[in-house]
């Protein structure tokens, strides 16, 4: 989620999140053409109610 939204003190990891998303969207595009995909997984914390 640090691809998504700032967070205090973290201007580095969240940078580099969102080059991993950017990098990851043109890996998909140059490969679609030869039935070769790349997905991104979004973990995130999970909590019981």
């Amino acid at each position: 989620m640090a691809a998504f939204a700032p967070a205090p003190l973290l201007t580095a990891y969240c940078a580099s999140m969102a080059g991993a998303e950017a990098f990851a969207h043109a890996l998909r595009a140059e490969g679609a053409h030869r039935g070769v995909g790349a997905g991104i997984a979004y973990l995130n914390w999970a909590t019981r109610s």
